[in-house]
């Protein structure tokens, strides 16, 4: 048995007979406000939910409160239907632990909700997700060259043919001898990093009350945002702002400096 089926296997005995019960009002709010700060389209995109076998465990109703909203979201349309996954991680007791090949696979231009026991978001695979990595160039020239490639273009079921690489090329270069797969490549490169993920981390995801369910998660994300505008109207023409609070904060701060009075 796979790793991946291994993991997932454990959502069926952590959670299971829990998805026939009623999900905690309170989680059902939050989880419709965490999946509003993606903007997530589900007839263009698929969401991912990362989260681990302590998660599971001890706080299984959360993710199944994000699960129910996605099937909402997701179940609207026939061409959305379906479009989101969670897959479960085994708990690591460190931080930044690498979330493994077959992760960062699925982590690609996609919306990417992580809820773990410990922090993954300084994980790889997180960074390159984030920052829109491809393969590199050596393994690129390698697909474009297999003989499996060159079979898929012959039979009609790929639109990377060797003219369509040349009509690319062109577009994209500089001048006739700059003509090349490398063109193509940087062209790759750029697309993918306009399309990197969305990703948003919740730690210690284990804690069903102390981070996930009070604060900043309560609010609304439209409330947040309309709020945000009215404080970025505000500071446009702000030099010097200064803090103050009952409990004794009194802070200064402007272009380049702060200062604690």
């Amino acid at each position: 048995m796979s790793q991946e089926q291994l993991t997932n296997q454990r959502i069926a005995e952590a959670y299971g007979e829990k998805r026939e019960q009623e999900i905690n009002p309170e989680l059902v709010g939050v989880a419709k406000n965490v999946v509003d700060c993606y903007d997530f389209n589900p007839e263009k995109e698929s969401f991912l939910v990362i989260t681990d076998t302590k998660v599971m465990e001890l706080n299984a109703d959360f993710i199944a409160a994000i699960e129910e909203e996605l099937k909402q979201r997701t179940g609207q349309k026939k061409r959305a239907a379906g479009n989101y996954e969670i897959v479960v991680i085994p708990a690591s007791p460190y931080s930044a632990t690498p979330l493994e090949k077959y992760v960062g696979d699925k982590m690609k231009n996609r919306p990417i909700l992580l809820v773990t026991s410990m922090s993954r978001s300084h994980s790889r695979e997180t960074g390159a997700a984030y920052r829109g990595d491809i393969a590199p160039k050596k393994q690129f020239d390698q697909i474009i060259k297999s003989k499996k490639l060159q079979q898929t273009i012959q039979k009609g079921w790929s639109v990377i043919s060797p003219d369509r690489l040349e009509e690319l090329n062109k577009q994209t270069a500089i001048s006739q001898e700059q003509i090349s797969e490398d063109n193509y490549y940087a062209e790759l490169v750029e697309l993918a990093k306009g399309n990197r993920s969305r990703i948003i981390s919740i730690t210690k995801g284990h804690n069903p009350y102390e981070i996930l369910t009070k604060g900043a998660v309560e609010e609304s994300v439209e409330a947040l945002r309309e709020r945000g505008d009215e404080v970025n109207t505000l500071m446009q023409d702000v030099a010097e702002v200064h803090i103050t609070t009952d409990i004794g904060t009194d802070l200064v701060y402007g272009r380049g400096r702060i200062k604690q009075k």
